[in-house]
């Protein structure tokens, strides 16, 4: 028989900016064994869109603007929006292909 006690903690964050941040604090705190799974902060899609978004901006915004705040952050920045943007748009219209697929 297994000896030991499986606990579980959750709590939101709103201090560390990357979810490998929030992983890495964890772990320090609790151990490196400890499993830390980081997702939005509810089931709604805006807060999944949030959370996607977050993770595919987050480090290299934090990268541009100390490399080139103040002068060169807002081209960079709209350089990583264009992209962003790009990537939003092509899930938009594969989920609206897969919706359309799924009821012909």
């Amino acid at each position: 028989m297994e000896q030991g006690y499986k606990v579980n903690i959750s709590y939101i964050d709103n201090s560390l900016l990357t979810a490998d941040e929030v992983v890495r604090t964890a772990k320090d705190i609790h151990g490196a064994n400890t499993l830390v799974e980081v997702t939005a902060r509810n089931d709604s899609p805006e807060a999944h869109l949030y959370f996607a978004i977050q993770k595919l901006i987050t480090e290299e915004q934090i990268s541009i603007f100390f490399e080139y705040y103040p002068h060169l952050y807002e081209p960079k920045l709209d350089e990583i929006k264009e992209k962003v943007i790009s990537k939003v748009t092509d899930v938009f219209y594969k989920v609206v292909k897969d919706n359309e697929e799924k009821v012909s």
